[in-house]
């Protein structure tokens, strides 16, 4: 970063036209003196910093969301296109560069060829931008692993890119931001400060499947609300995804397929065998089934992988909101969990310091946990929530997925019908290629699952069809089959049965090399189909989705939890 670069020439043509106190909007006087502080850096990054910022506050996804509160975006652009100076225009080319959230890139465009403002070699160089390797910093313990992205720019310039992947949260990317340094050089100082440490390793990624991961991570966080936000997150994730955006494609990125039934099994029968359960009582033996499916299905899908925040995301979040049993029951849970990450550290080699740490968790959180169960509360996670218990929420979750209480009292598990596909209302210029759509879709439904899934397939294809064409024209037609077949399958919990296919079968059906969940999970968003304490929550069609197999594990729960919640 120390290459000397000629002078910044004064600009050719008609003068600039400096922005003075009251232009615009308020904001633009105070934003115009740190475009022009980072043009005077002489490093692209500070530059690209700020306008993935402004990109971010004028994005509808996280304005309307609370985790920004940004300027109205018209405004803001207009402000930079009406006012003609050497400031206005490095934003606009910044900007262009990284990508507007809106159809305004040919006005951009037209307005910067008009401009005759000189700008600096290393903003005018900016593409094309070359990540040239990837590295990941990972832990024993995986909670996390942090992604270092070597950039170099057109004219030459290198920085590095940190991003942070939490799997405790679901694989989302939490934090990042940017280092004005060559990777190499982030890299000796992370094997200096590694040193002494056995269990922290950094190794050189495929770029391929760095990429994959990281928009898969970056999809994932897409759900969630509120939206995450961290200091750095999601002010700089443009520039983030203008360096994904030049990696290579067709890489694996993380398996969510998680454990078979049978290796769930199979590992709970060698844990209630090893000599770290031998002191359990049946009531936690009974426990056993719940806890691995938590760690299988909550996290990255390791169940032997335990740390203190996976201990307290177990305790006070997990077992008192999910497992509805006996309060007497519950108190037991601590002293499984003690037993199961004894157990786990010993099957995948982590030293006792940390197996020490990790059960010490358990114990700092034992009181508090236990309290939660005493008081039938759970720990608020938003604002909005009440500390109710979960089963009467639930109850009152279940009698809002299907119409109300006496919908929810008339629910059965009669088999859906085999019934044609519905074409009305759906946009003729896209019939070809629902047709190609649907035909995928039902020869993987009479092959890998079964006509109940074939019906309601159909279902979710024309709603999603007649209300988002858009989402249709996108993408591959076996990958949309594929994530179509993926979404009935997972809302209807057809992957977790022991008689059911797995993820893997289907992905392998279609010949894809990654999992359907990405784009599944998208189109489930889009026909209104959502995740919640309850379950799956069919916003639109109530259970029209779902097939006799998941009905009669509502009529199951509908019963278990109506005495309790007509008791309080």
């Amino acid at each position: 970063m120390s290459r000397r670069r000629p002078q910044q020439r004064p600009p050719r043509g008609r003068p600039t036209r400096r922005i003075r106190e009251g232009d615009g909007p308020e904001r633009v006087p105070s934003l115009i003196h740190k475009v022009g502080a980072a043009l005077r850096s002489k490093e692209p990054l500070d530059l690209l910093l700020l306008a993935s910022g402004i990109l971010v506050a004028s994005d509808s996804r996280f304005r309307s969301g609370g985790a920004v509160r940004g300027p109205d975006p018209e405004e803001l652009l207009e402000s930079f296109l009406g006012h003609d100076s050497i400031e206005t225009t490095a934003l606009l080319r910044a900007i262009a560069t990284l990508g507007w959230p809106f159809r305004d890139g040919d006005r951009i465009a037209a307005e910067l060829a008009r401009r005759t403002h000189t700008l600096p070699l290393w903003l005018e160089g900016l593409d094309p931008m070359t990540v040239r390797e990837v590295m990941t910093l990972g832990h024993v313990l995986g909670d996390g692993e942090d992604y270092l992205l070597g950039v170099r720019t057109g004219a030459g310039d290198d920085f590095t890119i940190l991003i942070y992947v939490d799997h405790n949260m679901g694989t989302v990317v939490k934090d990042a931001f940017a280092l004005p340094t060559t990777i190499e050089a982030v890299a000796a100082r992370a094997r200096r400060d590694l040193a002494n440490d056995p269990d922290t390793t950094l190794a050189v990624c495929d770029r391929a499947d760095a990429a994959a991961r990281l928009h898969q991570a970056i999809e994932i966080g897409d759900r969630f609300f509120p939206p995450l936000e961290t200091p750095t997150w999601p002010i700089c994730r443009p520039l983030v995804e203008w360096a994904l955006g030049r990696m290579p494609r067709g890489g694996a990125g993380y398996d969510d397929t998680g454990i078979s039934e049978a290796e769930s099994q199979a590992l709970i029968k060698r844990f209630l065998a090893s000599a770290q359960a031998a002191d359990l009582d049946e009531v936690q033996r009974d426990l056993v089934d719940p806890l691995v499916w938590f760690c299988a299905g909550h996290r990255s899908g390791d169940p032997l992988r335990w740390s203190p925040v996976v201990v307290e995301i177990a305790l006070l979040d997990f077992f008192p909101r999910k497992v509805l049993v006996p309060p007497a029951e519950l108190a037991r849970v601590p002293g499984l969990i003690r037993a199961f990450v004894r157990f786990a550290h010993t099957e995948r080699g982590v030293r006792p310091v940390h197996t020490d740490a990790t059960v010490a968790a358990v114990d700092r959180l034992e009181t508090e946990f236990l309290a939660m169960v005493r008081e039938r509360r759970v720990r608020p996670r938003h604002a909005f929530d009440d500390g109710r218990h979960p089963a009467d929420l639930a109850l009152e979750a279940l009698a809002a997925q299907f119409g109300g209480v006496e919908a929810l009292r008339a629910l059965d598990d009669r088999p859906l019908p085999d019934e044609p596909f519905d074409w009305s209302g759906i946009a003729g210029d896209i019939h070809d290629l629902v047709g190609h759509v649907l035909t995928l879709a039902d020869r993987c439904c009479d092959e890998l699952l079964d006509q109940e899934h074939r019906t309601a397939c159909r279902r979710l294809l024309a709603r999603v069809a007649r209300t988002n064409p858009a989402f249709m024209r996108r993408g591959r037609e076996d990958t949309t089959a594929a994530a179509f077949c993926w979404a009935i399958g997972t809302i209807n919990g057809t992957f977790m049965t022991d008689a059911g296919p797995r993820v893997k079968d289907l992905t392998a059906w279609f010949a894809a090399k990654t999992s359907p969940s990405q784009r599944g999970s998208a189109l489930l968003g889009i026909a209104g189909v959502f995740y919640g304490d309850a379950g799956w929550h069919d916003e639109v069609g109530r259970f029209e989705l779902f097939v006799a197999g998941a009905r009669a594990r509502l009529v199951a729960l509908r019963d278990f939890l109506e005495p309790r919640g007509e008791s309080g």
